[in-house]
């Protein structure tokens, strides 16, 4: 191990559990058709018109509405698709020690992926954990989320264990989250001591709080069309921060190259 370089990443993110369901499904405006095995179900959209690829919100709760449907289920959300990118594609002379920390309670199928691969996590348990529905694969691929959950604040326990989980990091990073307190306080804590924090923009995030407390103190990545085209609003200060190197743009939704890529810049 005294050959390799190592680098110690915390990780900060929103897990999903994800319920790909086998069958097909049929769009109509603002409505989502599933159609598994001999059995219909229907849901209207909270955010119509029906969008290929895009993350939609449903007024029901996903458990149920999918009850007796042949599904698997699989660990999701930005934060743990990057932290498990990047640890399987580390360089081969680089050995990453990374740390996951979450606003959900834990839950088993999270807790034993991230322990078969040795990421050591924290959740501080504010929220369960929520669930979506997957169906097919890359363009034709729909993804229904249920009723959003309520955003929370820290605790003064939550802002020591980010403090501790901070100060032992080389470099920290966010992604997927949903809750403006555990974003601001993450990147408050890397910028006061001076630890580089690297920060993928999602819609979880208002923009008004992106343009005002992101953008201007963390390296910014923007890896989603549909998102990158909704801060033309703020086009001087993208092309100010590309400038000075503190924003990247990667359009792509294989989270395989973005942590391949991340882990390069992380070494570099």
């Amino acid at each position: 191990m005294s050959d390799f370089k190592t680098i110690k990443i915390l990780v900060a993110g929103n897990a999903t559990i994800d319920q790909f369901v086998d069958g097909k499904f049929r769009s109509e405006g603002d409505r989502v058709t599933l159609i598994c095995e001999g059995f219909d179900r229907t849901f209207d959209l909270v955010d119509p018109p029906f969008k290929a690829g895009y993350k939609h919100r449903i007024d029901v709760d996903v458990e149920n509405a999918i009850y007796g449907l042949k599904t698997q289920s699989r660990p999701g959300g930005g934060g743990i698709n990057l932290a498990i990118s990047m640890f399987n594609r580390a360089p081969h002379e680089t050995y990453l020690q990374i740390n996951y920390v979450d606003m959900s309670q834990e839950h088993p199928l999270i807790r034993e992926h991230l322990d078969n691969l040795g990421i050591n996590y924290r959740f501080l348990g504010h929220r369960p954990v929520p669930v979506n529905i997957v169906m097919g694969t890359r363009d034709d691929k729909v993804t229904l989320k249920g009723p959003m959950l309520p955003r929370e604040s820290l605790t003064d326990s939550d802002r020591k264990t980010i403090e501790t989980l901070v100060e032992g990091s080389d470099v920290a990073c966010g992604n997927g989250l949903k809750d403006d307190s555990l974003a601001k306080y993450m990147i408050s804590a890397s910028n006061s001591r001076n630890i580089p924090i690297l920060f993928l923009l999602t819609s979880a995030l208002e923009r008004v709080f992106f343009e005002r407390e992101v953008l201007p103190v963390a390296t910014t990545i923007i890896n989603q069309e549909d998102i990158f085209l909704t801060c033309c609003g703020v086009k001087r200060k993208i092309r100010e921060y590309l400038s000075q190197g503190m924003l990247m743009v990667y359009i792509s939704d294989e989270y395989k190259h973005l942590g391949k890529m991340l882990t390069n810049f992380i070494k570099s």
